[in-house]
């Protein structure tokens, strides 16, 4: 059979698991969260992620405002992003909107499917009940 070449420190020493606590963040808006839920599995330096969030409410002049997702569990050490999985209850369609996690932060930017050009704004979160369901999986790499 065929071995494996140069492979070092092959084992398992940094595992963990957990929980942390998403948000919907949108300068000047006020939010009421009924679904936040995050888990995450942290294996070496990559953290992959899932999180689940709702809203009851959302009040403010908000309008112009970036629409973000804050509480990662762990900073990222590099810019990447991915897709939004199942999202419906906004205030307008997001049609194939994208995760940016930026070097240092613990924030999802969420972008329009536009290649990461514009960032969508608070005008599209729905102010309602029940609304502004998201769910989102992936993984990025940490220092930490």
């Amino acid at each position: 059979g065929t071995t494996g070449g140069n492979v070092t420190g092959a084992t398992l020493d940094d595992y963990e698991e957990g929980t942390f606590t998403p948000a919907f963040s949108i300068t000047g808006a006020t939010i009421t969260h009924d679904i936040q839920t995050g888990r995450y599995t942290k294996i070496g330096n990559m953290v992959h992620f899932h999180i689940l969030l709702g809203t009851d409410a959302a009040t403010g002049t908000f309008a112009t405002s970036n629409m973000l997702i804050t509480g990662l569990p762990f900073a990222a050490n590099n810019a990447i992003s991915g897709p939004v999985g199942a999202q419906y209850g906004f205030a307008t369609v997001l049609d194939n909107p994208k995760w940016l996690v930026s070097n240092g932060t613990t924030v999802l930017s969420l972008f329009k499917s536009d290649n990461n050009n514009t960032q969508i704004k608070g005008y599209q979160f729905a102010t309602a009940v029940n609304k502004n369901r998201m769910y989102i999986t992936g993984c990025y790499q940490t220092n930490s």
